[in-house]
């Protein structure tokens, strides 16, 4: 938002929906920057990104639960790098008593401070679970569920229904340019990712037919239903789905695609349904991605921090210092 304000005040005429200022000078458009226009680059919702939620003290339930989110992260990832116990032990069945116990209280923790984060959680345990093979059987993982809710069962019961009525099929999609607006910096660093990972199978003999036609596929798709984010999405969800499956031994990578591809699937619901609330025309979406684009914003962020570190670590020619000035301007 930043960068095509200032285009739009050195150009002296609009840039992607913001108009040129009358300011005459830098120090005076530094001082009247509009930081609100930051918050609404999709139409009809709210983006609220973690630091300007924090300058401006806009500390709502989907802000304050950042670092329980982080935690329950934190937890999983403590769970996937964990040595196999033995299955027999006595300390194997009280560590594991006492995993499901934190799981538990961890993942309802997020449902009584903002209700919306807690199926994104939920969703990523489960991916955790049957993607990275956490040493979290079926039983247990459905324990870690149950004691979310029977936890806090007092607050459920007694609580309202808030705004909740149920759940909608949009019909106005975000679009592409809007979506790149928001995630550049992620989007950047993920795709960067899987360039890396791929670059020697990717110009290869039947590779290149096999690619061709997925991108004419996925391209037909899009403009057939009117869905510019599949061009993004699918490749989101795919390839952190292939590379997960294919790894033998799964590790860090492996844990930070997993969390790239729950971005990924919440931002293809936000892209299908939305949560119906009191708020209807066009904004009916508006609390929906106001809540869940903030989790992305989560999920895609600590992905995207690995990936940076992975690129950095494995690219030795000189495009690195192009792809490093290019990360540092987004």
């Amino acid at each position: 938002s930043g960068a095509f304000q200032l285009a739009a005040f050195s150009l002296h005429r609009d840039v992607m929906s913001y108009s040129a200022t009358t300011a005459h000078s830098f120090p005076e458009w530094l001082r009247s920057f509009d930081f609100i226009s930051a918050n609404w680059l999709i139409k009809g919702a709210a983006i609220r990104n973690p630091f300007y939620a924090f300058l401006v003290g806009d500390l709502h339930s989907d802000v304050t639960d950042i670092p329980f989110q982080l935690l329950f992260v934190t937890l999983i990832l403590a769970l996937f790098l964990a040595k196999k116990n033995e299955p027999d032990s006595k300390m194997a069945k009280s560590d594991s008593l006492l995993t499901i116990i934190i799981l538990g209280l961890s993942l309802g923790f997020l449902a009584f401070v903002d209700t919306w984060s807690y199926p994104t959680y939920m969703l990523f345990a489960i991916l955790a679970f049957i993607l990275l093979r956490t040493n979290l059987g079926w039983k247990r993982l459905l324990g870690v569920i149950a004691l979310s809710i029977i936890f806090y069962l007092p607050y459920h019961i007694t609580r309202g229904s808030g705004g909740l009525k149920e759940i909608g099929v949009i019909t106005g999609r975000t679009e592409l340019l809007e979506f790149i607006e928001v995630f550049a910096l992620f989007l950047f660093a993920l795709f960067s990712f899987f360039y890396v990972t791929f670059r020697g199978r990717l110009f290869k003999g039947e590779t290149v037919i096999v690619m061709t036609v997925l991108v004419i596929i996925i391209a037909s798709v899009s403009f057939l239903l009117n869905f510019q984010l599949l061009l993004i999405l699918i490749p989101l969800i795919l390839v952190p789905l292939y590379c997960v499956y294919k790894a033998r031994d799964k590790k860090e990578t492996e844990f930070m695609l997993t969390l790239a591809l729950a971005g990924a699937l919440i931002v293809l619901f936000c892209e299908i349904f939305y949560i119906k609330t009191p708020l209807g025309g066009d904004f009916a979406r508006f609390v929906t991605v106001v809540h869940f684009y903030l989790q992305i914003w989560v999920l895609f962020a600590l992905a995207a921090a690995y990936a940076v570190y992975w690129v950095l670590n494995n690219t030795r020619s000189r495009l690195k210092y192009v792809w490093v000035t290019l990360l540092f301007l987004l």
